[in-house]
Order: structure tokens, then C-alpha cells, then sequence
């Protein structure tokens, strides 16, 4: 199964159907563009993105639709890039501090976020200013569409593994995520997270070369 969430969008909706009719969740980027509109939705399904790697952010010199904000971009890879250099150097290799669900992007926490000090706190204020630029489902957009229907979010791999479990975790708070399809390694590093936290043991990312031989769909399983 390939963990991309516009094309499990189009499989589900060319296997089940629906009434109504298919469409993208556009999340404008900019202050400049209306506010998406979601009142009709009661399905969403969305990808969670973790600030490193291939994300678009981290490589934004030639992205027209965030120049005005180019410069608090800058400052956010910079910082998110020395505290997953103190958590590499820490064990956590794969630990990325800055998540994204529908272009509304939030801090992910990990073991203990004491450890990273002023950049912490720093990388905090940078990205509630970003978030205040863009216009974007938040998480109460998409806790009001759990409620009355599904969402489901699709993600997976050991660099996004912090990110889904943050997720999940937020969602117990407020249900905004009501299903999630993953691989099983993700899956299962995640369940075992948990076990550790209820038991005070301490667990790690799975390495590189854990990528499941064979990907397993948790969509079953509720986020709350």
C-alpha cells in the first residue's frame, strides 16, 4: 500500500463510492487567500508531514507562495536543525521537533524537551508566527469533522514516527483524528512507546533499515 494520503483518497472513493462529491481540502498558504472551507465536509483524509528530509519547507528559496514569510522560514529550519542535532547526539536520530497537518504546523514532543534548552522556546515563537501567516484546517476544523464523520490521517517511516504518536496523542485531548493507516513498524514502535511511557522505560525510533517488507494498515484502530 502506498501511505499517500491523496491517493488512498482515490482508492477508497473508486472502491466504496460516496453521494457526494470527491475533493482536495485546498489549505491556501498565505494570509492572502480566503480560508478553506470545510463546513460540507464530514470525511477528511490528510497526510501528517515532519519538518525534515524531502518536506517543501526545507527546501523554500523557490517556493512563490511563501516569500513573505522566507525569513521566519530560514530561522525555523536553523533552529529545528540544532535540536535534532542535540537529539541525534542524544540517541533519537530520526526526531524531528516541527510537524505539520494541513499546513497548520506544530512542535512534536519527544523524550524530554528541557534538553534543548532557549531553542525550544525560540522555535515555539517562530512557528505560532507562521501559523498566524497561513490560512489553514486547524485542529478544531478537523475535530468538528470527527465529530460528525471520520477523519483519517496517513503517514509512516521511522522519520515521521514522533510526529504520528504526537498526533495520536493530542487527538486523546480533543478528537481530531479518529483513524490512522501506517506501516507496521511505525505501528507497533509507537504501541511500544506507549507501554514504555505507562512503565517509565525509555524507547527509541526504529533504525533506517527497520522499513517494513510488508505495509499494514491500522485504519482500524481509533486515534482517541
Amino acid at each position: 500500500m502506498h501511505l499517500d494520503a491523496d491517493h488512498v483518497a482515490s482508492q477508497l472513493y473508486s472502491k466504496l463510492g460516496t453521494r457526494g462529491r470527491l475533493g482536495l481540502l485546498h489549505c491556501p498558504i498565505t494570509e492572502l487567500r480566503a480560508t478553506p472551507r470545510t463546513r460540507q465536509v464530514n470525511v477528511a483524509i490528510f497526510g501528517i508531514g515532519a519538518l525534515g528530509g524531502g518536506h517543501r519547507f526545507k527546501h523554500f528559496h523557490n517556493l512563490e507562495d511563501v516569500r513573505s514569510v522566507h525569513g521566519l522560514l530560514h530561522d525555523i529550519n536553523a533552529l529545528a536543525e540544532g535540536i535534532e542535532r542535540k537529539a541525534a547526539h542524544q540517541g533519537d536520530p530520526f526526531y524531528h521537533p516541527v510537524g505539520d497537518v494541513c499546513n497548520y504546523y506544530f512542535l512534536v514532543e519527544g523524550e524530554d524537551q528541557t534538553r534543548f534548552g532557549q531553542d525550544w522556546a525560540e522555535l515555539e515563537g517562530k512557528i505560532k508566527q507562521l501559523n498566524k501567516a497561513f490560512k489553514s484546517a486547524t485542529p478544531e476544523t478537523l475535530g468538528r469533522i470527527a465529530k460528525e464523520g471520520m477523519v483519517m490521517a496517513v503517514a509512516g517511516g521511522p522519520h515521521k514516527a514522533f510526529t504520528i504518536r504526537h498526533v495520536l496523542r493530542r487527538s486523546r485531548e480533543r478528537t481530531w483524528i479518529t483513524h490512522l493507516v501506517t506501516d507496521q513498524t511505525t505501528a507497533q514502535w509507537i504501541l511500544q512507546k506507549e507501554k514504555d511511557a505507562c512503565h517509565g522505560h525509555d524507547g527509541r525510533v526504529p533504525p533506517a533499515d527497520s522499513t517494513p517488507k510488508e505495509e499494514a494498515k491500522a485504519g482500524g484502530s481509533k486515534a482517541s
